[in-house]
């Protein structure tokens, strides 16, 4: 397997290089695929899409429970990526390009390479993308957000 690209070093980075820079050669290797990686997720997005949908309707936990796990546990800057960050229980809450002050009825997980995952309490919807072609951004997510809170309203 050849090694990822090589990212600019930085005396203050937190990240491996591979973190940075994943390649498709590298999430599509059979050995990755089987390791038990720390933080490093294998799914599709339908089967990551509809666990999200099963924590909206109660089928994997209660109303109530939900509503404890999304709310804000703790609000501050991010240590690894250094920026504003609003956490529930095991969740980043607001969407993709979420604002301060924006309302928390989203929350998800964005993915190395541009994947994100999202599920609206507000909406009852769920949303994930997968990527076969990696990017350092997240615009497949901004875009397929934006086009479905145009369709749908904005998050009350």
């Amino acid at each position: 397997m050849r090694p990822p690209a090589a990212a600019a070093t930085d005396d203050e980075a937190v990240l491996a290089p591979w973190e940075l820079r994943p390649t498709a050669e590298l999430g599509n290797n059979a050995e990755v695929l089987r390791a038990d990686v720390p933080s490093v997720g294998t799914f599709t997005a339908r089967g990551i899409a509809a666990m999200n949908a099963a924590l909206l309707d109660g089928r994997l936990i209660d109303p109530g429970q939900l509503a404890e796990v999304t709310a804000v546990a703790f609000e501050g800057t991010d240590q690894v990526f250094g920026h504003h960050v609003r956490l529930g229980l095991g969740y980043p809450l607001g969407g993709v390009g979420s604002r301060t002050g924006e309302a928390l009825t989203t929350f998800g997980w964005i993915g190395g390479g541009g994947s994100y995952v999202c599920a609206d309490t507000a909406a009852g919807i769920a949303l994930a993308v997968t990527k076969t072609l990696l990017t350092p951004h997240f615009d497949t997510a901004r875009r397929l957000t934006d086009l479905i809170t145009a369709e749908l309203g904005p998050p009350v």
